[in-house]
C-alpha cells in the first residue's frame, strides 16, 4: 500500500473487515462534558498492574441509569515505581488520576 507497486485487490474480506470497523465505532464509548450541580457524582477508578498504571475518570448525573466517562489515562512506571508495593502503586494510581482530571 506504501509502494507504487502493490498488488492490493478489495475484496469481500476486505469490506467485511471495514464494515466491522465501523460498526466498533459506532458503538465506542464516547468521552461526555463535564458536568456540575447537586447531585453529580464523580469517580475515579484506579488500576496499578505489574506494567504500568490506569485509570478513569466518569461521572454520573441525577437521572442517569449509568455513568458516563470523562477521561482514560495510562502510563509505565518510571524508575524504582515498578518495586513499590501493591498499596503504594495504587495509591500513586490515585494520585496521578487525580492530578490529571485537574
Amino acid at each position: 500500500m506504501t509502494r507504487k507497486k502493490c498488488d492490493f485487490q478489495w475484496g469481500p474480506e476486505e469490506r467485511q473487515a471495514f464494515e466491522q470497523i465501523k460498526q466498533e465505532i459506532v458503538h465506542a464509548v464516547a468521552l461526555g462534558p463535564v458536568q456540575t450541580g447537586q447531585g453529580v457524582k464523580n469517580v475515579l477508578y484506579t488500576v496499578a498492574g505489574d506494567n504500568g498504571l490506569t485509570w478513569s475518570l466518569w461521572q454520573k448525573a441525577p437521572g442517569e441509569i449509568r455513568g458516563r466517562p470523562l477521561g482514560f489515562w495510562s502510563r509505565e512506571y518510571k524508575g524504582s515505581e515498578a518495586n513499590y508495593t501493591p498499596a503504594l502503586k495504587e495509591i500513586l494510581a490515585a494520585y496521578e488520576g487525580v492530578r490529571a482530571a485537574s
